[in-house]
């Protein structure tokens, strides 16, 4: 409403190469006022730095764009800057620069809505879906084993891996891949391929004139009242209610 400030949920900061003029007491001043009204306050790039310019970040952990750490540091000795690619942390959230902003994305998309979500969105723009089978298991954080993992479902949907198979692909065992599910998703493995083949059938039935039968097959059920009944289970309605009339 007019003669209203506005409100909302989150407050994204994205000066990049300009923050060294934006760096003055009146930007400070909208920040700090931007606080009292927004739940998270995001420093993309070089907005860390108006953030802390801003006296906001005293006292907690936060990142910049690598080029500018040093500064960083030196400039602002009460924030605890830490070489993260993003970091998250009482309100505030921080990341190095364009990549790491999809990757802090994600996390708040994961965050608020759930995993499962933060991975239909990351397929969409086909991140993470890159395999590399030659890198060690033991260089794998719990992540990067469990993006590997979904990128090899997707990979697999018409004719669907065992996980004992998928786990052998990734050189890992069937309880390590379990464990990191849990960390990552707070799911197992087979819940998320279940979901990820039953989102592509979605995304069929939204997109495509293919037979429901068609796409059952395409997405690894030999039956499709098996695939209609686990449709349904996963979102509410059967397959037909998602289907565009052109």
């Amino acid at each position: 409403m007019a003669g209203k400030a506005h409100r909302g949920d989150y407050f994204f900061v994205m000066p990049s190469y300009g923050y060294g003029e934006l760096s003055n007491p009146k930007t400070s001043q909208l920040l700090r006022a931007a606080r009292r009204r927004y739940g998270m306050m995001v420093g993309m790039d070089t907005g860390a730095w108006l953030l802390a310019k801003a006296g906001l970040l005293d006292g907690c952990r936060a990142t910049i764009h690598w080029d500018e750490f040093t500064s960083f540091m030196e400039a602002f000795p009460d924030v605890r800057a830490v070489e993260d690619r993003f970091v998250i942390e009482d309100g505030f959230a921080t990341c190095g620069g364009a990549s790491t902003t999809f990757e802090l994305t994600l996390e708040l998309i994961r965050r608020e809505h759930s995993p499962m979500f933060a991975l239909e969105i990351a397929a969409l723009f086909m991140h993470g879906d890159k395999l590399d089978m030659q890198d060690p298991l033991q260089r794998w954080s719990s992540d990067a084993l469990v993006r590997s993992a979904t990128a090899l479902m997707r990979r697999n949907l018409e004719q669907p891996l065992t996980i004992p198979e998928l786990a052998r692909q990734l050189r890992s065992d069937q309880r390590s891949l379990e464990k990191r599910f849990q960390q990552e998703m707070q799911s197992t493995p087979l819940s998320v391929y279940r979901g990820i083949r039953l989102r592509e059938a979605r995304r069929q039935v939204e997109l495509t004139r293919l037979s429901i039968a068609e796409i059952s097959e395409r997405c690894g059920y030999r039956n499709t009242s098996a695939m209609i009944r686990a449709f349904r289970q996963e979102f509410g309605h059967p397959p037909g209610h998602y289907r565009r009339i052109s």
